[in-house]
């Protein structure tokens, strides 16, 4: 749901977190919040103070590393974009339940090639 103030549409924050996230991921290395500024692109463009909040947020959250780098500090996700995807699964399902019965409506919704890939993954595991 997109918010209203003073007549400008506004993603919610965990909508901005996402994109955050996207970013540093799709770079790679350590970022500072001016470089995350600069790669988001908005229009109109996000404050610095609120890309830094972000940052923040996802440093408390445990989802981003962070080191000092001279007067910055520079972020870095903890894990890969499929590990932070594989991570949310588990953690819905650990949600009350029937596990078996997301799983497999989880499966009904995958294609063909997701299924396969996923079958592989499963006989890789079960030989380990």
């Amino acid at each position: 749901m997109v918010k209203q103030k003073l007549g400008r549409a506004r993603l919610p924050m965990g909508q901005l977190e996402a994109r955050v996230m996207d970013v540093l991921w799709d770079d790679g290395g350590w970022l500072a919040p001016g470089e995350v500024q600069t790669a988001l692109a908005t229009k109109p463009p996000l404050a610095y103070t609120t890309v830094m909040t972000i940052l923040v947020r996802l440093y408390e959250k445990g989802l981003v590393d962070r080191e000092k780098r001279s007067r910055a500090w520079t972020y870095h996700p903890i894990e890969t974009r499929e590990q932070a995807t594989a991570t949310r699964m588990q953690a819905l399902l650990a949600r009350p339940g029937d596990r078996k019965l997301a799983l497999a409506s989880f499966v009904q919704g995958m294609s063909a090639s997701e299924r396969s890939a996923l079958r592989r993954a499963l006989e890789k595991r079960s030989r380990s």
